[in-house]
């Protein structure tokens, strides 16, 4: 198949490996369609995201990445399958002023829908009847402000949700972003607030409780 440039708008936590993701660069330097790339495990390690420098890719570089084939999967339709025998090459960093950022974004009407939640969260899950009929699993919008939740139990591992608004209705979903989770790792439980910001959603395919889980992958 070749290879594709891209830029990264997700690298976020994915059991023990990462769920990479973002938007082609065409050779005339228009922005395509959504990518994900994927190896034969659905996932992506930090062998796959290698550099042949020694560094890893990150959000927001400019990355051409080598594929086989196609490999959609139910309403992950971006999925790709990658040559994980091959390095990943930088091309150079996306440009993050906010009128760069706002050309890369999506403007769905709702984050797929919004019939059902759980108990900790707002408009937070799809159905499984629901997912049979879409075909897309990743939006990348402006909301303005944010409202990040930090809770963690006893010694578990800390919990991150983030609140926001798009479209008059309100969604909080759990947020996979490393670096946001990281950041929050060592501050004191409770809330944060956020202005200006672009968000990566994601849709898992994965299910619990019979539902796909929206996911905040990547916080800018």
């Amino acid at each position: 198949m070749g290879s594709v440039t891209f830029v990264c708008l997700s690298k976020s936590k994915k059991n023990n490996e990462f769920c990479v993701a973002g938007k082609v660069i065409n050779s005339d330097g228009t922005v395509g369609g959504w990518i994900r790339p994927i190896n034969q495990h659905g996932d992506i390690n930090n062998h796959d995201c290698l550099y042949q420098d020694g560094s890893y890719a990150k959000p927001l570089e400019i990355i051409k990445i080598p594929l086989k084939k196609h490999l959609p999967k139910k309403f992950q339709v971006e999925n790709h399958l990658i040559d994980e025998s091959i390095y990943w090459v930088k091309k150079g960093d996306y440009n993050v002023a906010h009128e760069s950022l706002m050309s890369l974004c999506d403007y769905p009407k709702a984050l797929w829908s919004n019939n059902s939640q759980t108990s900790s969260g707002k408009n937070d899950q799809v159905s499984p009847e629901e997912a049979t009929i879409l075909n897309e699993s990743l939006y990348f919008i402006y909301v303005g402000s944010i409202i990040f939740f930090t809770s963690r139990w006893n010694q578990e591992k800390l919990k991150v949700r983030a609140e926001f608004i798009y479209n008059n209705v309100t969604y909080n979903l759990k947020v996979t972003d490393l670096a946001w989770i990281e950041y929050f790792d060592d501050k004191d439980l409770g809330s944060y607030n956020k202005e200006n910001t672009f968000l990566t959603v994601s849709l898992a395919l994965e299910t619990f409780g019979g539902f796909h889980y929206k996911l905040i992958a990547e916080i800018i």
